[in-house]
């Protein structure tokens, strides 16, 4: 039997999962999602504005990029109504007489965080208007700045790393596809579950289709993650991968990983993925172990997660 035809034999059980990406994202040269999980997709068509999330955007943001943009925003808005101030200083009383614009700049940061020390003061309706609208627009900026902090301290994300190849070895005499994955962080992740999509490209009727199908995994779920996990699909004769021990290959192949977890420091779910294609591959390799032991510990070696060795034999 032709190897193609031997994967359209296999029950087509798992055919529906195609994991949002539909049937017709038939480019070989173009993945589906990229190593780090995020989505190879660019949305178009919609408005702009409705493609900007603001919240999301700033609350994803790595954390120097995003103390610096509130740094950033809380200097120009001073700014701005250190000129307004600047500009209206006959309105404004100062202990020292004259009003410069550093005087100013000051005086607005003071009126911004609702300090005021008192070394000028405004005595005029313009400036009096100038000062409670800053006032107004400081407790709106710290409001917004207290919510995004404690967004960001509230959102759980997994920091699971994965092996950087997806190997292929003959144990007990059968092939096996693994992948390894460790947890980087200082949290406690529990009741993990994997899922392993395979897809690729097939001609059906003469036209490009891509196909997917759910990999049987030795062990898809596990109670805590606390060394490493290597995730294991032992390739039997229902397995869609035989065929790539054949003459036939797969075009536009891809591996994509899911993991679900609980995370018992923010007392939530999260999820993480990622995807291995063709490049990412190697064959008659397994992973060479990272776990030692010292005094009363085992020792996880992070540095070797993705290291493998060549089976010989």
């Amino acid at each position: 039997m032709d190897n193609l035809d031997f994967v359209k034999s296999i029950p087509d059980n798992t055919e529906k999962n195609d994991s949002g990406f539909g049937t017709l994202f038939t480019s070989a040269d173009v993945r589906l999602m990229n190593p780090d999980g995020t989505l190879n997709v660019k949305i178009q068509g919609m408005n702009r504005w409705k493609k900007i999330n603001i919240y999301k955007q700033l609350v994803k943001l790595r954390a120097w990029k995003f103390y610096l943009a509130l740094s950033v925003i809380y200097i120009f808005l001073n700014v701005l109504f250190a000129f307004f101030y600047f500009f209206a200083q006959d309105g404004l009383s100062s202990a020292s007489g004259e009003v410069s614009f550093l005087d100013a700049f000051f005086f607005s940061t003071q009126t911004f965080t609702t300090v005021g020390y008192g070394h000028i003061s405004p005595n005029s309706l313009t400036a009096n208007i100038i000062s409670s609208s800053e006032a107004f627009v400081g407790l709106l900026y710290f409001a917004i700045a207290t919510g995004l902090v404690y967004g960001r301290f509230s959102n759980s994300k997994a920091d699971i790393r994965f092996s950087t190849k997806l190997l292929f070895g003959k144990f007990d005499d059968q092939n096996r596809m693994m992948l390894r994955l460790a947890n980087v962080s200082s949290t406690e992740l529990s009741d993990l579950n994997a899922e392993v999509i395979m897809s690729w490209i097939e001609m059906t009727n003469g036209l490009p289709l891509r196909r997917y199908r759910k990999l049987e995994l030795e062990l898809n779920r596990i109670n805590l993650l606390t060394t490493t996990w290597t995730i294991v699909h032992r390739i039997n004769d229902f397995s869609p991968c035989k065929i790539m021990y054949g003459d036939k290959k797969y075009a536009g192949l891809e591996f994509m990983v899911f993991i679900s977890a609980f995370d018992e420091v923010f007392d939530q779910k999260v999820k993480i993925r990622t995807s291995y294609i063709e490049k990412d591959m190697v064959f008659d390799s397994r992973f060479v172990p990272i776990t030692t032991y010292g005094g009363n510990n085992a020792v996880v070696n992070l540095d070797l997660l993705s290291s493998y060795e060549k089976i010989t034999g």
